[in-house]
């Protein structure tokens, strides 16, 4: 497994710049997921990810954890949903599936997930850490795998590297360093310095910041 060892807490937390809106939080909470264009309820204690989604675009959003943000910003509360829907995720998909891990999903799901896993461990059982940490480790090394083209490795790697700067210091840097290794032997020349993330806001660039 690349960067070795097995990931059992989080030391830091990617922050994203990317402006979110938080009102769909509150939807989210009591159940109600609103993702491009389209809509399902799902009344909690259950999940969405054992049923249909409505339309394709809407399972993207959904797999994707596009609606993590809003979610994590409903407080405590929202932390505690989120860490829910994301173990009941794990639960369904441990298994890699074309779709769900596939390089359209998997890069985005990893940043989201990396960017709210501290505060989701915060108030989360011992038992929950271990299986959160666990989780999102397997999702950033499958990163550093194919499938995955050209057109995708500046986002999969950029991905893998916030993702694993979540983890503890030692085990960050040595899967940290396996992406950028790949990204100035074989992608330097291809692509500039800022990585503009596909779901952006136009002409401002994906990026992030570490809080430890």
């Amino acid at each position: 497994m690349l960067g070795g060892g097995k990931v059992t807490a989080f030391a830091a937390t990617p922050r994203d710049f990317r402006p979110h809106d938080s009102a769909p939080g509150k939807n989210l909470l009591v159940g109600r997921f609103i993702l491009a264009g389209a809509s399902m309820e799902v009344e909690p204690p259950s999940d969405p990810w054992n049923r249909p989604s409505p339309s394709r675009p809407f399972a993207v959003e959904l797999h994707a954890f596009n609606w993590l943000p809003a979610l994590m910003a409903q407080g405590e509360r929202g932390a505690r949903e989120a860490l829910r829907l994301t173990l009941a995720w794990a639960d369904a998909f441990a298994r890699w599936s074309p779709f769900a891990w596939g390089p359209e999903i998997l890069p985005r799901r990893v940043i989201n997930l990396a960017c709210a896993a501290r505060r989701m461990g915060a108030v989360a059982t011992e038992a929950e850490r271990l299986r959160l940490a666990d989780s999102l480790a397997r999702q950033t090394r499958q990163l550093l795998r194919p499938p995955g083209g050209l057109a995708t490795r500046a986002e999969r790697l950029t991905a893998a590297a916030i993702g694993a700067a979540s983890w503890p210091a030692r085990r960050g840097r040595a899967c940290v360093a396996a992406p950028w290794a790949v990204w100035r032997g074989r992608c330097a020349s291809r692509f500039t310095t800022t990585v503009r993330m596909r779901h952006a806001v136009p002409r401002r660039g994906w990026s992030c910041s570490w809080t430890s």
